[in-house]
């Protein structure tokens, strides 16, 4: 068929190849709305591998976006992933994938916290040991300050 006709025509077979053209340049969204009103063996092949290939670029970006900090993206990459029939399996990885980085993430926080409360130096048991919020020394340098 001519470049012509494959690129402007209306015929199923013109559809089909403009479906093949986009799926070997990865716009797979484009892919299946060619293939939309199309009946047969080749363009439901078509569909199929479209829908597989969208299905698993949407449970990568849902992964990349939590990973990136934002939840609602991911959720919405999930959604739609759901809505072209990802199995119960992928979604309870991306869902296991989630749960990790948030352990990971406390973990980073807690480390944070760790590292920001002062430290004792010196004599344990002295009060200029404690940190300088510590009630006790409050009260020690306003003892200190009467004549």
């Amino acid at each position: 068929m001519g470049w012509f006709n494959r690129t402007f025509g209306f015929s199923e077979t013109a559809k089909i190849e403009r479906a093949e053209h986009h799926l070997d340049h990865g716009r797979y969204a484009a892919a299946l709305r060619e293939l939309d009103d199309l009946k047969g063996d080749a363009a439901s092949t078509l569909r199929s591998e479209a829908t597989l290939e969208l299905l698993e670029l949407n449970l990568t970006e849902a992964k990349a976006r939590y990973n990136a900090g934002d939840p609602q993206g991911a959720q919405e990459h999930i959604d739609i992933a759901r809505s072209l029939g990802a199995t119960d399996d992928q979604i309870r990885s991306i869902r296991r994938h989630i749960n990790e980085v948030n352990r990971e993430r406390a973990v980073e926080r807690q480390a944070k916290k760790e590292a920001k409360k002062p430290k004792m130096t010196g004599d344990p048991d002295s009060i200029w040991a404690l940190p300088p919020d510590h009630p006790k020394l409050r009260y020690a340098f306003r003892i200190e300050s009467y004549p």
